[in-house]
Formats: C-alpha cells, sequence, structure tokens
C-alpha cells in the first residue's frame, strides 16, 4: 500500500513560522525586562548610573518587586520615558541672547566706548 500524497512545501510553510519562533527564543532574541539585580538588562539611558536607577525603577508604572529586585517591562520602560519626554508646550521659546543682557544681572554698568 502507498502512502498519501504529502504536500512538502505546504507543510514547509505551516511549520515555518513556528521553527523561527522557538529558534529565536533559543537564541535570546526574546527581549527580557530591564531590571536592578546586578549585571541584569538596564537601559541605555542608565548604564553608567547604577544609583539613579536603582532609585528611579520602582516608581515607573508597571514595575513589579521581584524578592528585594525590581523588574520592569519594556514596554513599561518606553511608556514612563515618553511621559518624561519634555512636550512643546514645556520647552521655553529661544530668544536671542546678547551678553548685554547679563549686565543688570551681574550688577555690572556698561560703559560707553569700545
Amino acid at each position: 500500500m502507498k502512502p498519501p500524497a504529502v504536500d512538502l512545501g505546504a507543510l514547509a510553510r505551516a511549520v515555518a513560522p513556528l521553527v523561527l519562533g522557538q529558534l529565536a527564543a533559543a537564541l535570546g532574541a526574546t527581549q527580557a525586562p530591564f531590571t536592578t539585580r546586578r549585571g541584569g538588562e538596564v537601559p541605555d539611558e542608565f548604564r553608567d548610573r547604577r544609583k539613579t536607577w536603582l532609585a528611579t525603577a520602582p516608581g515607573i508604572p508597571g514595575a513589579v518587586k521581584l524578592g528585594r529586585w525590581w523588574s520592569v517591562s519594556r514596554a513599561a520602560y518606553a511608556a514612563w520615558l515618553a511621559s518624561q519626554a519634555p512636550t512643546a508646550a514645556h520647552a521655553a521659546p529661544a530668544a536671542p541672547w546678547h551678553p548685554s543682557q547679563e549686565l543688570p544681572r551681574l550688577k555690572l554698568v556698561a560703559k560707553g566706548g569700545a
């Protein structure tokens, strides 16, 4: 008796996304959350400022305490970072500046001449 014919191309198309997902997970392509644990993943903005990261992480909405460390998902960190960015309404308009504008503040008097 002859086995049934199998469409190998269709089988490969159906299985390929599953295989790629497993391969990506095995190679570490999944994005782990940021953590305060020493040696863990830290956002680039806090790469050389560990104490600041340790103080900031618990205040991020969505941060979870795991034992004595804090874990912040990348999505929660991205949302928090976007909320921290200054908006156009908060930015002061850039006015032209000249050194003579500082004289009253410095209590210096401008004298005529060169």
